[in-house]
């Protein structure tokens, strides 16, 4: 038997385990993610261990190992401590989709899928 439900019950079922974890549009994107898999099985315990909302400082400090900044500025001849911070953003983030799923979010944060 299969449920459909709404973006509203799916942040819902979020509360109810007492996991808002996310930002309303990390909800949406999620959401919209898991409507396209199919026979997927809501389940919000998988969803918050796989996947995390980062803000860019925090996508960062856990990722930033995979391209370090002090490297990057090296090799693009930057002088300037994050003076092109949303290219190495743009780096980082291809560098992580190599390892995992990644979205962007409007709201300059980031879904990472753990990998």
């Amino acid at each position: 038997m299969k449920k459909e439900i709404s973006l509203n019950e799916f942040i819902r079922e979020f509360e109810e385990y007492n996991r808002d974890y996310y930002s309303y549009e990390g909800y949406e994107e999620l959401y919209n993610y898991y409507e396209e898999t199919e026979n997927f099985e809501l389940d919000i315990i998988a969803i918050c261990c796989d996947v995390s909302e980062y803000e860019e400082q925090e996508l960062i400090t856990d990722y930033g190992y995979l391209l370090p900044f002090e490297d990057w500025k090296e090799q693009n001849d930057l002088n300037k401590d994050y003076e092109e911070i949303d290219t190495y953003l743009e780096e980082l983030r291809e560098e992580l989709e190599q390892h995992t799923h990644i979205i962007k979010l409007e709201n300059s944060s980031y879904l990472v899928w753990s990998f």
